[in-house]
């Protein structure tokens, strides 16, 4: 009985000790990972550090290019605005410049005479009669000399009731048309660019039909500044009044000049009403 009671002891103490180096093992492997996760820990704790304060730095640099970005963006505001201005005063300048190249090419066509025309050119032939509004240049002969040379341009016609009560407006003293037939006032700017001596060239201008036919003369009496009184000089321009008398039925009158009274010769200018 005693043998047993000791072998009992002794199997206890074994298992005492058994579990006591167990536990002392598992003691010092659980020492050995919680100093691993404590050194763990510190540097984690560092890197925390460290990162909290990369980022209060990052937060401050943040908020310094926030501000020069609020900055930078009402510049570009600024620059927008101020470009958009620019660009409208740009356009309207480049408008203003096409305007004034316009009216520069418009006064240098204006001041530099035309070539005489061809044959099939405006103002060459009474099918080819020139519109109003269209200068001309017609070099002449003027008592049969040459060297004379005009350029012509119808202004304005007026034809009818109108014409004659336009007369009278101006107080130009004259007798009704004739049965049948009106006045026709006619407005011509002309300028003397060769001239070898001043001249009155009044004779040179008749009104002709569509067809041909050749109507009076032009009458002297007319508004003024009558074209019959004006004596040109070379490089002179002046504007001047011719009054016709043709068929009231008459619409598409034509003004010839230096073709001597004839249908086939000199410079041509349609009078339509």
């Amino acid at each position: 009985m005693k043998t047993q009671n000791f072998q009992i002891i002794v199997l206890l103490v074994y298992l005492l000790v058994g579990v006591s180096v167990f536990y002392a093992l598992t003691y010092s492997n659980l020492r050995e990972k919680y100093d691993f996760l404590l050194d763990d820990y510190s540097e984690s704790k560092n890197e925390i550090v460290q990162l909290q304060w990369n980022y209060t730095q990052l937060s401050y640099y943040y908020n310094v290019l926030e501000e020069q970005y609020d900055s930078s963006q009402g510049e570009y505001n600024s620059l927008k605005t101020e470009y958009h201005s620019l660009k409208l005063n740009h356009t309207r300048l480049s408008e203003r410049y096409s305007n004034l190249q316009e009216k520069y090419s418009n006064l240098k066509n204006e001041l530099k005479p035309p070539p005489p025309p061809f044959k099939g050119d405006p103002g060459s032939s009474p099918e080819n009669a020139a519109e109003t509004g269209t200068r001309i240049t017609c070099p002449f002969m003027f008592n049969d000399e040459p060297g004379y040379e005009v350029v012509i341009k119808v202004v304005s016609v007026t034809s009818g009731v109108e014409a004659y009560k336009e007369l009278e407006l101006r107080g130009v003293h004259i007798p009704a048309p004739r049965y049948n037939h009106d006045y026709l006032l006619v407005k011509l700017q002309i300028e003397y660019i060769e001239a070898p001596e001043p001249i009155k060239f009044i004779e040179g201008f008749r009104v002709f039909s569509l067809n041909g036919d050749l109507y009076d003369p032009p009458l002297a009496d007319s508004l003024e500044p009558y074209l019959g009184d004006i004596t040109f000089h070379g490089d002179w321009r002046a504007e001047g009044w011719l009054t016709f008398e043709v068929p009231e039925t008459e619409a598409t009158p034509l003004l010839s000049f230096a073709g001597g009274g004839s249908f086939t010769s000199g410079y041509w200018f349609k009078l339509f009403i």
